[in-house]
């Protein structure tokens, strides 16, 4: 059973409104697309995720090249991370899933059956052993690309090793988040759009070529 529930914040109505607002404001797309596609009534569902409070240590190992002399650097970096999220549902993209998991955990309410009369619900098919070691390598990829990038920054490093054995999951418990799940079609093919019930934020699929795609990636818009 579910510890917590976030309310929807919004309707029916006001998710079609989100979505169609998103697909006018895209960039990189067929200059016929806002004219020809068609969106879909969002349907709303609880889907299930896994939170995870997480601290620890990561330590690790640079060997630095500096003036022709090979320096070896060792040091912790800490983690800590409160209300981590990771889907416990495989019903949509994965992708799309952790995109539009951008709730304020600190709305979550005590679970009652009563917060879900009406609403579709799913039940998680992601167990929690596998959700917590989901939850421990985004934790340890997170610290490497922090040390690699911010602590070494520009210096010449020829080799970095990093030992996730100190990150400790110290809480975890499973809610029940709103998300309006709705798509549109465009020329034959149906797209999927998901929109966050709390906060309105969007997500989804575009059609786009190779050169939309490469151009949305440069300039930040994927």
């Amino acid at each position: 059973q579910p510890e917590g529930v976030l309310p929807f914040q919004f309707d029916a109505d006001a998710a079609l409104q989100h979505a169609r607002r998103w697909l006018k404001e895209q960039h990189f797309v067929p200059d016929d697309l806002k004219r020809k596609s068609a969106t879909v009534h969002p349907r709303g569902v609880y889907l299930p995720f896994w939170t995870f409070d997480i601290s620890g240590e990561v330590k690790w190992n640079a060997v630095i090249e500096q003036d022709r002399t090979v320096i070896n650097r060792n040091d912790i970096y800490l983690v800590s991370h409160n209300d981590l999220l990771i889907p416990g549902s495989h019903s949509l993209p994965l992708d799309l899933l952790n995109k539009v998991a951008n709730f304020d955990t600190l709305a979550v309410t005590p679970y009652s059956a009563d917060l879900l009369a009406d609403w579709a619900t799913e039940i998680y098919q992601l167990p929690m052993a596998d959700a917590s070691l989901v939850a421990r390598q985004r934790v340890f990829d997170a610290a490497k690309e922090h040390i690699r990038n911010y602590i070494l920054g520009d210096q010449n490093v020829r080799d970095l090793s990093c030992n996730s054995m100190g990150i400790i999951i110290d809480t975890y418990k499973l809610v029940l988040l709103p998300v309006w799940i709705a798509g549109y079609h465009y020329e034959e093919q149906r797209f999927l759009v998901a929109i966050n019930g709390q906060t309105g934020q969007v997500v989804g699929n575009l059609p786009r070529n190779k050169g939309q795609k490469l151009l949305a990636w440069i300039f930040g818009d994927a």
